[in-house]
């Protein structure tokens, strides 16, 4: 499997700010189609006073996507 390079803003900003101890929150959202839905997947990092961290992921059918 070839791996393409996708390096830019997106990824700079995500490298940029995983370890930040000034980062309290982060929250990655994609939209993508599955079995026939349109699909919201929203993946929240929160980080905690104490170093750790509160990982969560929703996902939320939007619609159906109409069939012919």
């Amino acid at each position: 499997m070839e791996v393409k390079d996708k390096t830019g803003p997106f990824t700079h900003d995500y490298f940029n700010f995983l370890d930040n101890d000034s980062v309290v929150s982060q929250e990655l959202i994609t939209y993508y189609i599955n079995d026939g839905y349109f699909v919201k997947r929203t993946a929240v990092r929160r980080n905690l006073s104490d170093g750790d961290y509160h990982d969560s992921i929703h996902v939320e059918p939007l619609y159906r996507i109409k069939e012919d």
